[in-house]
């Protein structure tokens, strides 16, 4: 029997496909690349006249064109403020009674002496490529005025603009990319199913009829490759890579029995001074370690330095709970072991189990909330971060009193509830090696502790596990493990996360939510918005309510019943017969990605514009003057500041990039057909184009 002939498409050269993606590309950015340019007006003389106050300026957003010539004059309503525009190279001090008479001062060098002047004078759009790519300027208030201070900000955008066009037309080529990549797929597959027949009849041996649905069929695994898909031959996944084997000295640092107390002590110790800094240091927010701390430095490290290999490493060295775990455990480093009893290891306290009904992530996500909507004021009032440090020290060591192991962390830790979700972005796993030891073991004792390791502190059995959302990385099974069957892996392929329950992928779109909300609201140019957040010395507490209740209903119902809807949509157009509430636990995972990408952004740009703040106050903790590290007096100036809408966008169209690749493939798993994959998934895909564009819109025109 002859084999068909395959079609152009099977026969086409990958080089070729390339052409074809960047041609796509390149035609939709250079469209709206085009039209930006063409509608752009030319140059010319602009007065602009800029009133400061509490917390804001008017005009917030300042549109111009590229060249023109830009006078600025200043006024204030109530106390002094500044107009400190980085990327412009001026910082202008404005005080109420010099009657529009301003000083001008460098940032760069704080040691010339300013100029005066009644008008500020600057050209639209900086010289040079650089210049020509900054497009997005912000300003900010570099003289303290309350509370809010620090996010008294707004934004000189310059047209051509060309951040908006290059997002925006990728933004546009990403559909047609999708769309041709599921036409390649869907003639390759039907090349394949056209020569199945004729490879199946060579390879049978006779007697033994081939079975084409086999796992392990040739036809099935040649038709797994074509679909971009691979069976998981191991815990860790098809292809992981087993770091104990490659690294010896990593497994020897991890064995080593103190190393949890070690890495732990030093962010103990930052973190217990940043609670003082809280409470007893100055009321300034950017010079207090308590704020720069825990809503720049922290939320950075978990955010954007961890979450690429795995963001609940966190959990080994977090010092919320560790003060009630050492209690519970009557011990730093040692091993207390309890032959005979169910858990290995002999406790301190209660050990009540947590009740069934409060398990889950509800709790934690509502803490989540809560705190994340009280984020603005709490970071504008020092007192106010200390206080929920504290209370959350508290609440973790009384837990540990009380209930058994790390309950507070499984059950409320609002940081948990960010990075359970997000862990899976992350390549490092925590695995067992070979299957068959597990199912062998009768002891379990990475799960139960004996005398080498402590109980799991998350009641993860660690043989069962398939994702990273509810390890805490705490190597205790490895030090536990009788048989040397536990080892840290590095997965090679693109993420596969599947959601056990249906908390976790209600979870993921809750999360996305508030990355978006939080974005607009904490980082917007309007003062208004921020206004409605501000309940430290603008205590409107009606409009904050109403604030918290379209957030909280939006976030926790509105968004995941929307996604809901779409993915049941998609379900039907698929022609899946899975139940509903299975089918959105099943294809929620297309919702991380774009949602890991913002909170990138956000915290990435609460970083770049803070970073010398975090520095001086871990020289100066209190603002006392002191100067431990010689940090304490250096200028502020912030990283790169016209980079930032760049890398906000550019995170946005990342993230859902992966989201589109990750939820079509998710699709394609269940149908295991490139065009019926399409049809269920272009509603949660419409979805999450319109969400990352209106992001961008927001990153680039406001």
């Amino acid at each position: 029997m002859s084999v068909p002939r395959l079609s152009i498409w099977r026969r086409h050269p990958r080089f070729g496909r390339i052409l074809v993606c960047v041609g796509i590309t390149a035609a939709c950015v250079g469209t709206v690349a085009l039209v930006e340019w063409l509608t752009t007006p030319g140059p010319q003389l602009r007065q602009i006249h800029i009133e400061a106050f509490r917390y804001g300026v008017s005009p917030s957003i300042i549109r111009v064109n590229r060249g023109d010539d830009l006078r600025l004059t200043f006024d204030t309503r109530d106390t002094a403020h500044s107009f400190f525009l980085q990327d412009y190279g001026i910082d202008v001090k404005i005080t109420p009674l010099a009657q529009g008479v301003v000083e001008v001062y460098d940032p760069a060098n704080v040691e010339a002496p300013p100029y005066t002047s009644a008008e500020v004078r600057l050209t639209a759009g900086r010289e040079g490529l650089l210049g020509l790519l900054n497009t997005v300027s912000r300003h900010r208030c570099h003289v303290y005025c309350g509370p809010m201070h620090g996010f008294e900000q707004g934004d000189i955008i310059v047209r051509p603009n060309w951040l908006f066009a290059t997002t925006f037309g990728i933004l546009l080529a990403l559909p047609l990319l999708g769309w041709y990549r599921v036409r390649c797929q869907a003639i390759a597959t039907r090349d394949q199913r056209a020569i199945e027949p004729s490879l199946r009849s060579h390879d049978s041996p006779p007697g033994h009829p081939p079975d084409a649905g086999a796992a392990g069929s040739p036809g099935r695994a040649l038709s797994l490759r074509v679909l971009g898909a691979a069976p998981s031959d191991t815990q860790a996944g098809a292809g992981a890579v087993d770091l104990f084997a490659r690294f010896g000295w990593l497994r020897r640092i991890i064995l080593w029995r103190p190393l949890q107390f070690w890495a732990t002590l030093p962010v103990l110790a930052i973190f217990l001074v940043a609670i003082l800094a809280g409470l007893l240091g100055t009321k300034v927010g950017g010079r207090n370690l308590a704020v720069m701390v825990t809503w720049v430095a922290w939320m950075f490290v978990m955010a954007v330095v961890l979450m690429p290999f795995n963001s609940r490493i966190w959990c080994m060295i977090c010092p919320l709970p560790v003060l009630g775990e050492y209690l519970q455990r009557g011990s730093t480093t040692e091993v207390r072991p309890r032959p005979g009893s169910p858990t290995g290891n002999r406790f301190f306290g209660l050990g009540l189990r947590w009740p069934k009904f409060l398990r889950g992530a509800l709790l934690r996500q509502l803490m989540f909330l809560c705190f994340g909507t009280a984020a603005a004021s709490l970071a504008g009032a020092p007192k106010w971060t200390g206080l929920m440090l504290l209370s959350l020290v508290a609440l973790a060591t009384v837990m540990a009193l009380v209930w058994e192991k790390r309950a507070f962390c499984q059950y409320l830790c609002p940081v948990t509830s960010f990075l359970s979700v997000y862990s899976g972005i992350g390549r490092l796993m925590v695995r067992t090696r070979i299957a068959q030891v597990c199912r062998t073991c009768t002891g379990k004792d990475c799960y139960r502790g004996n005398a080498n390791g402590w109980a799991c502190p998350f009641n993860v059995y660690v043989a069962a596990q398939r994702d990273n959302a509810e390890c805490g990385v705490c190597t205790e099974c490895y030090k536990s493990c009788p048989h040397d069957n536990v080892t840290v892996a590095w997965r090679k392929g693109p993420s596969r996360e599947r959601f056990k329950t249906h908390g976790q992928a209600w979870q993921a779109v809750a999360m996305l939510t508030l990355a978006m909300s939080y974005s607009l609201v904490i980082l917007s140019p309007w003062p208004a918005l921020r206004d409605v957040v501000n309940v430290v010395d603008k205590a409107n507490w009606a409009r904050f309510l109403l604030y918290v209740a379209v957030l909280w209903s939006t976030a926790l119902l509105w968004m995941p019943a929307a996604s809901w809807l779409l993915v049941e949509w998609g379900r039907c157009r698929a022609g899946l017969t899975m139940r509903s509430r299975d089918a959105f636990r099943r294809f929620a995972p297309a919702f991380v990605p774009l949602g890991a990408a913002l909170w990138a952004g956000f915290f990435a740009a609460m970083m770049m514009a803070n970073y010398r703040f975090v520095l001086m106050t871990l020289s100066d903790p209190f603002n006392w003057g002191w100067d431990l590290f010689g940090f304490a007096n250096w200028p502020w100036l912030q990283l790169w500041p016209g980079a930032v809408p760049w890398l906000q966008s550019g995170l946005a169209v990342l993230g859902l990039g992966l989201s589109l690749r990750n939820g079509y493939g998710l699709w394609l798993e269940e149908t295991d057909h490139p065009r019926r994959a399409l049809r269920g998934f272009v509603p949660t895909g419409g979805l999450l184009l319109a969400l990352a564009g209106g992001m961008v819109v927001y990153f680039t025109q406001f």
